[in-house]
């Protein structure tokens, strides 16, 4: 009955929330949308409540989850319904949607803020409520993100203080609306920050602290200063867990845009990915035992042989998760080569304007924005720089889910600038039904900004260096990192619950895999979990504390995914990490042959002279957890 109770009082707390139109200062915009949500959130969560007060306090478990079901199913009928009064009441949505709309439209309070009346105690022409409100922050208020710098105490004296708002604000056409906020500084600078709801941003804030850190030591470390590294930084703000503020990144375009992908010929070329997809993974050969002929061989899915190259096609109708894992276990890689290269090449003949081997796309908007020859040059070798400290900074945090509007192009200078990290530490890899096996986004679009350059030999070099910079701050790195092991975030408590149920099915498997050898088991990951685990705490990590609330398991999982973060530091191979991050997932099924085996670059049937060669560092890495040297663990990285 408590947990009931509990879930209803949080129903009534979100019900005063967004459901309360005499709240003060409330804009136009939000009091008509609380007048439209009062009314059907209210019924919702009476109507479920009289079956939790006609429950008897010593009734089972299930008569109170009925009435939670309940209160789950009224609120989102009472959610639809408030969609539909707000989609059609008198131009509510449709002044939502407008890109540009004034500050009062959403908060008075926002609208009337004068930081000068603020600081001097003045309230003339301010309502009372306000008056009380303001009188709070006589002190002043800050701008945002004047305390990030690590290397030097914050010089107070010095820091802007808000005097006032732009009257309007940006509104943008994503899911979630968010909102161009423009600070007034008493510097007479203005600061431009993005106001984001439904969303949780300490991720964001982590991982952005630990960008801040990782340049911090670019520019200590005198090889990579020499080269000019940095890995551009911007200020996030979590107000609660479900709003905060980031500083607006003026100057940039997203990497779709500027590849010129974003057309209805570039969106069909990722169809034709899907449908081949679909037809590899239904395309299986039986894998025969050969010690007894005529007998399937248990587990696991048959590389194709002797097909190399086939023409193979697909029923039409959606491609599910599994039709990608069974086609990484079972495509040979001279197909997926051949098919990947072909897909290139229509999705850059669908680019606007249409790029060419000879002119591609992202060199052309470099040109274009560059002006001349010798900017050009100077914008190209930003891009490299900033292109291989984005990689090995996001590869040590893990950062995930770099599609092409996460990736931001400086159009001024050339830098790249990373964004949105909903997935980072390796949840993209871990979590997702389609696990994420790429250490960051270096695709052949994005190397052709170095065109005509070799992208992955101009890298390499400043990537080794990088990465040995982060490898001297390590202990810098660690401290950074504390908060992760207090705070743990809710998508890491829910893999630490995934984790726990493939704990469980782990003890039937011993068993099975008793009887059955030939099936692939992943006993070697969870002795190198516990290496790792063993590693971190000898030099100086977490023992698995946490936070209030927060059980062993639900630490164990956290340390875990701080540990191996850091032994990336300490030479970690990138292919036996990936596999021990996937393991809580596919360990032990069907398809996880042929995902370790395409990880680790291993020799599988079907290979020719390029599949070796494009496997020839990760092949002599082996499934060792720690690579000889940096530089072998950068060419594992950029194969």
């Amino acid at each position: 009955r408590a947990a009931a109770e509990a879930a209803f009082a949080a129903a009534e707390a979100a019900l005063l929330d967004v459901g309360e139109p005499d709240e003060l200062n409330l804009g136009a915009l939000n009091r008509r949308f609380a007048q439209l949500a009062k009314g059907p959130l209210s019924r919702a969560i009476s109507e479920a409540r009289k079956r939790l007060h006609r429950a008897h306090p010593s009734a089972n478990a299930g008569v109170f989850l009925e009435a939670c079901k309940a209160l789950a199913a009224n609120v989102a009928d009472a959610e639809r319904t408030t969609l539909e009064r707000w989609r059609s009441s008198s131009g509510a949505a449709a002044t939502e949607a407008r890109p540009r709309l004034a500050l009062a439209h959403f908060s008075r309070w926002f609208a009337a803020f004068d930081g000068e009346t603020v600081h001097e105690g003045v309230h003339e022409g301010v309502s009372s409520h306000n008056s009380r409100v303001f009188a709070k922050f006589r002190g002043g208020v800050e701008i945002p993100g004047q305390y990030d710098a690590l290397q030097a105490p914050p010089f107070v004296e010095e820091h802007a203080f808000l005097v006032g708002f732009e009257p309007e604000t940006e509104v943008f056409a994503s899911k979630q609306r968010p909102k161009k906020l423009r600070m007034r500084g008493s510097d007479g600078r203005e600061y431009a920050f993005i106001a984001k709801g439904s969303e949780d941003l300490r991720q964001d804030d982590r991982i952005e602290r630990l960008f801040v850190a990782m340049d911090g030591l670019f520019a200590r470390d005198p090889a990579s200063k020499r080269r000019g590294l940095h890995v551009r930084t911007f200020h996030v703000a979590p107000l609660s867990r479900r709003a905060g503020l980031l500083s607006y990144v003026g100057g940039t375009a997203p990497m779709l845009e500027a590849l010129g992908a974003r057309t209805k010929l570039g969106d069909a070329v990722g169809g034709k990915h899907q449908h081949w997809i679909k037809a590899q993974a239904l395309h299986r050969e039986e894998q025969r035992n050969e010690d007894e002929p005529g007998k399937e061989t248990s587990g696991g899915f048959a590389r194709r042989r002797k097909i190399v190259g086939a023409k193979l096609s697909a029923p039409a109708g959606a491609v599910a998760a599994a039709h990608f894992l069974e086609a990484m276990a079972c495509t040979p890689r001279a197909d997926a080569r051949a098919a990947l290269g072909s897909l290139r090449r229509r999705a850059a003949s669908a680019s606007s304007p249409s790029a060419s081997p000879s002119r591609p796309a992202l060199r052309q908007t470099l040109l274009r924005a560059a002006g001349s020859p010798d900017a050009f040059l100077a914008m190209r070798s930003k891009y490299a720089k900033s292109l291989a400290a984005s990689c090995v900074c996001g590869w040590i945090a893990g950062v995930g889910d770099r599609h092409l509007q996460n990736i931001l192009l400086d159009v001024n200078t050339g830098s790249v600038v990373h964004i949105d990290f909903g997935y980072a530490f390796g949840t993209a890899t871990s979590v997702l039904p389609i696990p994420e096996l790429v250490p960051f986004r270096l695709t052949k679009a994005l190397l052709d900004g170095l065109a005509p350059n070799d992208g992955l030999i101009s890298l390499r070099g400043d990537m080794v260096v990088a990465m040995r910079a982060a490898r001297t701050g390590a202990a810098l790195l660690r401290g950074v990192a504390d908060a992760f092991l207090r705070s743990p975030l809710a998508d890491w408590r829910r893999e630490a619950a995934q984790a726990r149920v493939k704990a469980g099915r782990a003890l039937d498997a011993v068993d099975e895999a008793l009887d059955t050898p030939d099936v692939e088991t992943s006993g070697d990951i969870g002795r190198d979990v516990e290496d790792v685990l063993a590693r971190h705490r000898r030099h100086g990590g977490g023992g698995g504390g946490g936070g209030a609330g927060v059980t062993a398991e639900e630490a164990r999982h956290v340390e875990l995914k701080v540990a191996q973060a850091f032994c990336k530091l300490e030479l970690g191979n990138p292919g036996v990490l990936t596999l021990m991050q996937c393991d809580a997932k596919h360990g032990g099924r069907a398809h996880w042959r042929g995902l370790r085996e395409m990880v680790l670059g291993l020799p599988a049937e079907g290979d020719d002279a390029a599949a070796a060669e494009g496997t020839a560092a990760r092949r002599a890495a082996g499934d060792a957890l720690r690579c000889d040297s940096v530089e072998q663990q950068v060419a594992c990285l950029l194969e």
